[in-house]
């Protein structure tokens, strides 16, 4: 998987890239449809303590792109209230392909119930 890390008005420190690259792996081997990330990170030093910085991640699977964006006290808890919302969409996102889950697996359970129910 690619990783595109910028900062917006921070530093970006290797402690800061690493982290962000240990929590996109982390989602990567749990789904493999993830193709590309792109992570923005910024601190707004004009505002208060409770929004101080900002991570916006943009992950591009396979038919869509998934985005989420947290806004913490420090970059660190940024990326992992991001990281959070990511699991939550993907794991919705999954749920709709899974052959047991999802609308359309419903609704394949509902007509073979129905065929068989008349052959009988």
């Amino acid at each position: 998987m690619k990783i595109n890390i910028t900062g917006h008005e921070t530093v970006l420190t290797p402690e800061i890239k690493k982290y962000t690259e240990i929590k996109l792996n982390k989602l990567c081997k749990r789904y493999k449809q993830i193709l590309s990330a792109d992570v923005v990170l910024e601190e707004n030093h004009n505002k208060t303590e409770k929004t101080a910085a900002t991570a916006k991640v943009l992950l591009k699977i396979s038919g869509q792109d998934l985005t989420a964006s947290a806004s913490e006290k420090t970059v660190f808890a940024a990326i992992d209230e991001a990281e959070r919302k990511l699991v939550k969409q993907l794991s919705r996102e999954k749920a709709k392909h899974d052959s047991t889950k999802g609308r359309i697996a419903r609704s394949k359970r509902l007509i073979q119930k129905f065929f068989s129910r008349n052959g009988e």
